[in-house]
């Protein structure tokens, strides 16, 4: 007598769940990466000396939030940055592949523009649009002040 089969009921069977091509979030190719221009903001002084540095990870996670899919050992980053401005990241995308990007590191999204246009935020005048040279003491003390408690 040949051996039973068991028949499964179909209906019973579990399902796998379905992920659609519309649920997953699409990635873009490494290679459209060449020549294009990044905005990482973050905290610095007025000299444009960052209060910590960006790394290759914030690298990669700004390119992650753009749809590349890019490893921490792909961005050729020796030294971290540590001021604001404007600084070519080559990536290293296979062995004979690399594309360069632009990483525009700024206090703020306004200050990025700025810098994207050539204009350099290192100095109070670039920042508030005050020129230092033209500043005189009398535009931060009152000389009547003085003069005024002796007086009494």
């Amino acid at each position: 007598m040949p051996p039973t089969r068991r028949v499964s009921n179909p209906s019973a069977r579990r399902s796998k769940p379905v992920t659609s091509s519309a649920s997953r979030k699409p990635r873009r190719s490494p290679i459209l990466l060449d020549g294009k221009s990044f905005i990482i903001v973050r905290s610095a002084g007025e000299t444009g000396q960052l209060y910590g540095s960006v790394a290759a990870r914030d690298i990669v996670e700004t390119l992650a939030a753009e749809g590349f899919n890019i490893n921490r050992n792909q961005v050729d980053l020796n030294q971290p940055i540590k001021a604001i401005g404007l600084h070519k990241v080559t990536l290293h995308l296979h062995g004979e592949v690399d594309v360069a990007i632009e990483i525009n590191v700024a206090r703020s999204a306004e200050e990025a523009e700025r810098q994207a246009k050539g204009e350099s935020l290192t100095s109070a005048d670039a920042i508030y649009g005050v020129d230092e040279d033209a500043l005189k003491p009398e535009d931060f003390f009152n000389p009547e002040a003085e003069l005024e408690s002796e007086e009494e």
